[in-house]
């Protein structure tokens, strides 16, 4: 076990040569009580600064540890954390020139994120009918602002669950996803942040009838249950089977004659509602059946050039054409 540490220790510039207990490696080691490099999870700047200042106060025949193999540990420690908390194994062989170059920016975004957290707008009241999928991406984005104990984004509470074989590792579609399915569900830090998630909760539900859905989790203050059973409840058959009506509606009464009564803009921008409303319950629109859905209701009865709506609309399209 010396060895490896040694390794990590040799790579961030520290002595590593003749006689081993001649080396500054091993007198770091032996110093400060080292067992492992897990002994390093955890462990933020001022306390790798504290543990130079210890070693160097002590003069040992190996020299003294310089700035920057102090910068070197302090990425080493955040390199450590990041890997504990994502479940990922540690290797000394992957510790190296890009690794610690990567890890010292992150080590101080995450740093100067510490010093200056964002304070996120507040959402509005739980929307459950129609608007729910977007009153949803509104809380996930909330949450994503708001960095839980060991700084990672809320999010991860209330991810929804992958496919069978799903690699955040390899699928993700970025940085962020990958961190938020890489954390544990588990543990005293996961404990915590869901403590928060159904504070949040409750800030948005509480006097809404949709309140009474979660109310038997506020003994637990379990969040990511809250949120499992509110979306089952928002998002089963029933609720469906609105947005789908409400679509429909849409999609029949939305049409366009002139500027004057009901801007383009506002007509295509309703189709694009309904439209969403069918993806977000697994019945998307064709891009072709879209098409020929906004030009079948399109009708100009005004022949001067009607400002907004593109030339080929107030042309072809005002005897039911084909675009040029």
């Amino acid at each position: 076990m010396a060895a490896q540490l040694r390794t990590y220790f040799a790579e961030c510039g520290m002595q590593d040569t003749g006689a081993i207990a001649g080396r500054q490696t091993t007198e770091f080691i032996q110093s400060q009580g080292f067992t492992s490099i897990d002994d390093f999870n955890g462990l933020k700047q001022a306390d790798i600064g504290r543990l130079v200042k210890s070693f160097n106060a002590s003069a040992p025949a190996t020299g003294a540890i310089g700035f920057m193999v102090q910068k070197k540990l302090e990425a080493l420690a955040f390199w450590v954390t990041e890997h504990k908390k994502r479940q990922l194994p540690l290797d000394a062989a992957n510790w190296n020139a890009a690794a610690i170059e990567e890890a010292r920016k992150q080590a101080d975004i995450a740093h100067e994120r510490r010093l200056n957290p964002q304070v996120p707008k507040r959402v509005e009241k739980i929307q459950t009918g129609i608007d729910w999928y977007t009153w949803n991406e509104k809380f996930e984005n909330y949450l994503s602002s708001i960095r839980g104990v060991e700084d990672v984004p809320l999010t991860y509470v209330i991810r929804r669950d992958k496919p069978p074989g799903w690699n955040p590792e390899t699928d993700s579609s970025n940085e962020e996803e990958k961190l938020i399915y890489q954390v544990a569900l588990f543990g005293a830090a996961f404990e915590d942040d869901n403590k928060v998630v159904f504070s949040k909760l409750m800030e948005v539900t509480l006097g809404e009838p949709s309140y009474e859905w979660i109310r038997r989790f506020e003994a637990t203050k379990d969040g990511r249950q809250a949120m499992i059973t509110l979306r089952s409840h928002c998002e089963g058959d029933d609720y469906v089977e609105l947005r789908i009506t409400e679509a429909d509606r849409i999609i029949r009464d939305a049409h366009y004659n002139n500027e004057r009564a009901y801007p383009f803009e506002s007509y295509v921008t309703q189709l694009q509602k309904a439209y969403t409303i069918y993806e977000q319950t697994n019945q998307p629109w064709p891009d072709r059946q879209k098409v020929k859905r906004m030009v079948d209701k399109i009708n100009i009865t005004a022949e001067p050039k009607t400002p907004g709506v593109p030339w080929c609309y107030q042309t072809n399209l005002r005897h039911h054409g084909t675009p040029r």
